[in-house]
């Protein structure tokens, strides 16, 4: 007896019906809202959306921002999501779609970045938790990368370190012995308020007792990437993408970007992400 073919998910499957539904209504309003970062690399470079990915990276405009609120509320209310808004000086720097625990589990929440435009470039801010991913941006300005020599060295190190980097000792410190739940207390502190049906988020930056433990970064993009925006024709769907997405997927992700890396990190290895002392 022969075997069933198993038809492999398209990309409207992939991405889920919430997000391929958020792409189509934009793309009819004329609403500039684009694929960006692991999500756009996937499908250029191989095709498809990253399985690794645990969310759909978007990007939009400020001048679009008003019009695509009205796109994913309409969109989050038909799936039963959650809308996130994330502010930094009163103004929203991200728009997150996110998955209720008790929501569909099929569906992929989305990451919405807003650039602003300055000059020859569109920037969006990327606050970074200094204790996530074990504290790696730290210990990258210490010069002190895993794998080390053992607990008395890393000591030293670190101690040899407190006059000049002392945020940065104290971050390796909590992520060293495991510290990281005591700090979460405090990030969930931040003021949130409510606005048409969403979350409005003050970031922790912002706030005395978090501000700390958090690093503002900038994407950075040369202009005519999203100034203008292209379309990805794939397994019968219309993208938005950035223009001449090749020369922006080098810019990102280096010259080899047609080759997988396990271990990046975007902190370290993004090359349009600006700030931190990298």
């Amino acid at each position: 007896m022969q075997e069933p073919v198993v038809r492999p998910p398209s990309v409207r499957e992939q991405l889920g019906e919430a997000a391929a539904e958020l792409l189509d209504r934009c793309r009819e309003e004329g609403i500039g809202c684009w694929v960006d970062s692991g999500c756009l690399l996937g499908l250029i470079r191989d095709g498809q959306v990253p399985s690794w990915d645990k969310d759909v990276d978007l990007g939009v405009l400020r001048d679009d921002l008003d019009a695509l609120r009205t796109v994913v509320h309409d969109v989050a209310a038909r799936h039963g999501l959650l809308v996130v808004e994330k502010q930094l000086a009163g103004r929203t720097y991200a728009v997150i779609v996110k998955v209720p625990k008790s929501g569909p589990a099929h569906l992929l929440p989305m990451a919405i970045h807003v650039f602003d435009r300055e000059q020859d470039w569109a920037v969006s801010p990327q606050p970074h938790l200094l204790v996530a991913k074990g504290a790696r941006l730290a210990r990258h300005r210490l010069g002190i990368m895993p794998p080390h020599q053992g607990t008395t060295w890393l000591l030293r190190r670190l101690l040899g370190s407190t006059r000049r980097a002392p945020r940065d000792v104290l971050v390796v410190l909590i992520a060293q012995l495991r510290l990281r739940r005591a700090v979460s207390p405090l990030l969930r502190l931040a003021q949130r308020r409510h606005r048409w049906g969403t979350v409005v988020v003050r970031h922790p930056l912002e706030l005395w007792y978090t501000a700390w433990v958090y690093d503002l970064l900038m994407w950075r993009i040369d202009w005519p990437h999203v100034g203008k925006l292209d379309t990805l024709e794939i397994d019968g769907m219309s993208l938005t993408v950035p223009s001449d997405a090749e020369s922006y997927l080098a810019a990102r992700y280096g010259a080899s970007w047609r080759e997988p890396v396990r271990d990046w990190f975007y902190v370290l290895d993004d090359g349009c992400l600006h700030g931190a002392g990298r």
